[in-house]
C-alpha cells in the first residue's frame, strides 16, 4: 500500500491487488455503504494515522475510490472541516520595518485579513494580531509560522488584552494589506 499526502487534510492511498486481498477488499465492498466497507476504511485510516499522522477520528470524511490502471484501486481521503475555532495569535516585532517585511512575505490578501490588527507599544515595538484557526494537537507548520523569523510569538493568552490597553492601535483591521500597500513608515 502506498500513501501520498496531498495536503494536511487529504491523502491518496494506492492499493495493489495483493493489498486488496490482504485486507479482504473488493471493489464491490468499497462501492456500497456497508459495515464491511466501514470496517475496511477504519483499518486503512488507522494505518494512515500511523504512517502519515492524519487522524480522521471525529471528522467528517470524504472517501473517493477509483479503480487502478493495473488492478487494485486508489482511494482519496479528505477530512472535511467545518468552521474552525478561531483564536488570536500575537507576534511582537522590534519595529514597524520588521513587521512590514513579515507582512510582505505573508502577502495580501491574507487568509483572514479582516481581523488582522497592528499596534505599537511605548518602546517602539510593533504587535501584529492575527485570527488563526485552531489546529488541535497537531505540531505542523501553519501558513504564518515563518513570522517568528522576523519577530516573536507571544505565548500568553492575555497579551492581546495587554496590547489593546497599553498599545496604540495603528490598524484595527486589514493590517497585512495596509502594511504591504502603504510603504510609508509613520511615527507614533
Amino acid at each position: 500500500m502506498d500513501f501520498v499526502r496531498i495536503s494536511d487534510a487529504k491523502i491518496k492511498l494506492t492499493l495493489t491487488d495483493a493489498d486488496m486481498k490482504k485486507y479482504g477488499v473488493t471493489e464491490k465492498d468499497l462501492s456500497a455503504d456497508t459495515t464491511a466497507r466501514r470496517r475496511i476504511l477504519w483499518t486503512l485510516l488507522d494505518e494512515a494515522k500511523q504512517k502519515m499522522g492524519m487522524d480522521a477520528l471525529g471528522a467528517k470524511t470524504l472517501v473517493e475510490m477509483f479503480p487502478g490502471r493495473h488492478g487494485g484501486c486508489e482511494l482519496f481521503i479528505t477530512l472535511l472541516r467545518g468552521k474552525s475555532e478561531l483564536h488570536t495569535a500575537c507576534y511582537r516585532f522590534r519595529d514597524i520595518t520588521r513587521v512590514r517585511l513579515a507582512a510582505e512575505k505573508l502577502g495580501a490578501p491574507y487568509i483572514d485579513e479582516e481581523n488582522a490588527a497592528l499596534y505599537t507599544l511605548k518602546d517602539g515595538e510593533a504587535v501584529l494580531v492575527l485570527s488563526v484557526a485552531e489546529r488541535g494537537n497537531a505540531r505542523t507548520l501553519s501558513p504564518h509560522s515563518f513570522l517568528e523569523e522576523y519577530g516573536e510569538r507571544e505565548k500568553s493568552p492575555l497579551f492581546h488584552a495587554y496590547t489593546k490597553e497599553y498599545g496604540t492601535c495603528l490598524y484595527e483591521t486589514r493590517a497585512i494589506r495596509r502594511l504591504v500597500e502603504e510603504k510609508n513608515d509613520f511615527s507614533v
